[in-house]
């Protein structure tokens, strides 16, 4: 149960800032665990905050995009989530070019909400995904966006 794990890491230890990597469905559990701090009552205390680095490979692979907002939007700034795409292709052929360049791969998709006939429209529109905005990184997850995004270990 996350409750318990978060009871176990959170106030009575401590903990200042959690910090969350994950990719495709890893989002699920991960967002979970941003509710639980952004609750100031829950089990991870007042003080806690919580850095989210999702990657994803273009902005129509995100899942639970506005799920994911209005955590953030709602923690009165203990959550903080970024996005880094691995194939973002810019302008407004990108929801195409990315669905032809993926037709002659493996890749699975879900024709319902993730095809270029019928995107999934987020509430608050597409992710922001200039330089410094909510999906602005791109690539991998490196070490590098990794000091970039995340705070300091703490001694």
């Amino acid at each position: 149960d996350l409750r318990l794990l978060a009871a176990a890491a959170g106030a009575e230890r401590g903990l200042r800032h959690l910090c969350l990597v994950v990719g495709g469905t890893g989002i699920a559990p991960a967002l979970q665990a941003l509710r639980l701090v952004a609750d100031a009552h829950g089990p991870f205390g007042e003080e806690c905050k919580a850095t989210l680095l999702c990657s994803s490979r273009t902005p129509m692979d995100v899942l639970l995009v506005d799920e994911l907002r209005e955590v953030e939007r709602s923690s009165a700034g203990k959550v903080t989530v970024k996005h880094t795409l691995t194939e973002f292709v810019q302008g407004p052929a990108s929801l195409l070019a990315v669905s032809k360049q993926r037709a002659g791969s493996s890749a699975r998709r879900n024709f319902y909400s993730l095809s270029p006939w019928r995107p999934l429209q987020p509430r608050d529109g597409p992710l922001k995904s200039a330089e410094g905005e909510e999906a602005g990184l791109r690539g991998r997850v490196t070490p590098e966006m990794l000091r970039q995004v995340l705070p300091p270990p703490s001694e």
